[in-house]
């Protein structure tokens, strides 16, 4: 797959990650009571976030996997 595809539906659009979601990612991930059911430790810096973006933009560019974003 060389292009990241796009679902979208009526009221959801799912798309590629972008550095710019890291402030979102950090905003979900620095809660306790959403990360208790989680296999993912509690987020304390933005640097963390960051760098779980990073990592989700690159599985797909290494052919690794694809995790979708959302608006």
């Amino acid at each position: 797959m060389d292009r990241f595809p796009t679902l979208e539906t009526e009221r959801l659009l799912l798309r590629e990650f972008q550095e710019s979601d890291a402030q979102a990612v950090y905003d979900i991930f620095s809660l306790d009571q959403v990360t208790w059911y989680l296999d993912s430790e509690t987020m304390h810096a933005i640097e963390e976030a960051e760098e779980k973006v990073k990592t989700r933009i690159n599985m797909f560019k290494d052919g690794k996997g694809i995790r979708w974003g959302s608006r």
